[in-house]
């Protein structure tokens, strides 16, 4: 006799087993549990074609980007240490020689010399005659080799390998501050250092015992100026001007990383300044007080007032702006309550500062230093939080990635180069090598 469907309700005639409930229906129910797993199947197509757009979108160019331009920067710094080295060769061979023809040359001298005294001699001999033919013949002979003179240079052949350059893949978004190695090079301060610094692709802009310093990559000052325009609120690079920006209380300055020379920008109104970044297009500074506005200057063909940002724009009435970094079009700012002694960062559109989202942080019992951030690699920013001793690391998208205890407690920090990130405390200046 034929059994039922296990269906609740359902007297039909059982068909077949299901292999997703394990239970003898009837082919009405077999049907419809049929249709339910492939309606499941549809979002999972969907899926599939995200993922097939975004394989779609790879680029060897744009993946290996990054990874072609520290190859290339290592080409280039061998062609400079090669050429250094030659040039050095050059230089001893030219000297070589240079003094062998110098020694002929007094050895000319010295003849001459000896044959107009025995001119001017009274008692003049054969012996005096054949010592002088002598030295001649001597001299003549040296000579002779001088000019059949050439040089034979032995070198080692330039023998590449695999294990000259080794590449290996890593996924940067996997990095966080945790893993920041210890600092590989440092420059130490002679009395405590609250000035900001700024970096570019070649050099790093530090305040030094009342000095402007450029350093190199090697961590060497290369270049100075005196400073005697008072405490340094912010100092940034500007890729369109070609020129460091350097912002005290209340003037803006220029200084150009080539001769280190200083001018200062002139603005309509004088302001009291905190901080400041640059776009493309525009400078962005924002004023030290309660309630900061944030005044947007234009770059090209001339620096001039474009826009007073004022609260509830920038912030409210009881806030202020502890620093600001530029970035794609957007700016990210952090912003303290100074009445409810909150903190919190933010990233803002730059044309309109509209907000794009906001991250909530920890608070220090006694804040009393300026909160300081700078722009990381892939669009990520790095937090300088002074009074709770650490480094924070923030996502493009707003969420705390991770967070780094520093000893002594760190003022500033900003990335140099790729792989590399400056932090400043009041005794020091650390470079750190991230590995990624």
């Amino acid at each position: 006799m034929a059994s039922t469907c296990t269906i609740t309700k359902c007297d039909c005639n059982s068909y077949a087993k299901c292999d997703c409930c394990q239970q003898i229906i009837c082919l009405f129910h077999l049907k419809e549990h049929r249709d339910l797993l492939i309606s499941q199947l549809n979002p999972l197509i969907n899926q599939i074609t995200i993922l097939e757009n975004r394989v779609k979108a790879f680029t060897a160019e744009k993946m290996i980007g990054n990874a072609c331009e520290t190859l290339q920067q290592w080409r280039i710094d061998c062609y400079k240490k090669i050429d250094k080295f030659i040039e050095e060769k050059s230089q001893q061979l030219t000297a070589y020689v240079n003094n062998k023809i110098d020694k002929q040359r007094d050895d000319i001298d010295q003849i001459r010399s000896k044959v107009t005294k025995l001119i001017n001699k009274e008692k003049l001999n054969g012996q005096h005659l054949d010592s002088i033919k002598s030295k001649i013949i001597d001299l003549e002979k040296e000579i002779t080799k001088t000019e059949q003179t050439t040089f034979h240079i032995q070198m080692q052949s330039f023998v590449t390998s695999d294990d000259l350059i080794r590449i290996k893949e890593s996924n940067p978004y996997q990095f966080d501050l945790s893993s920041l190695s210890p600092a590989s090079k440092t420059i130490k301060t002679s009395k405590k250092n609250w000035a900001a610094l700024a970096t570019n692709e070649k050099y790093l802009l530090i305040h030094q015992e009342s000095n402007l310093c450029l350093v190199d990559q090697k961590f060497t000052i290369i270049k100075q100026i005196p400073w005697a325009f008072g405490e340094i609120w912010d100092m940034f690079w500007s890729s369109v001007l070609d020129r460091f920006i350097v912002i005290n209380q209340n003037s803006i300055f220029l200084i150009d990383d080539d001769m280190m020379s200083m001018k200062t920008i002139q603005t309509l109104n004088k302001h009291a300044w905190c901080c400041g970044t640059c776009s493309d297009k525009s400078l962005f500074l924002a004023t030290y007080r309660r309630g900061a506005s944030i005044i947007e200057l234009s770059l090209l063909p001339t620096i001039e007032f474009v826009k007073h940002w004022k609260p509830p724009e920038t912030c409210s009435a009881d806030e202020g702006i502890h620093d600001m970094a530029y970035n794609d079009e957007n700016i990210f700012m952090v912003i303290e309550n100074q009445v409810k002694r909150t903190v919190r960062v933010e990233l803002r559109s730059s044309p309109t500062l509209n907000r794009l989202w906001s991250l909530r942080m920890d608070s220090a019992d006694n804040l009393n230093v300026q909160i300081r951030c700078c722009l990381f690699n892939y669009n990520e920013w790095i937090v300088v939080y002074h009074d709770l001793n650490c480094l924070l690391h923030i996502t493009k998208d707003g969420k705390l990635k991770g967070s780094f205890s520093y000893t002594p407690p760190p003022h500033f920090a900003s990335r140099f180069g790729f792989n590399h990130l400056v932090v400043t405390t009041s005794t020091s200046i650390n470079l750190h090598k991230i590995q990624f």
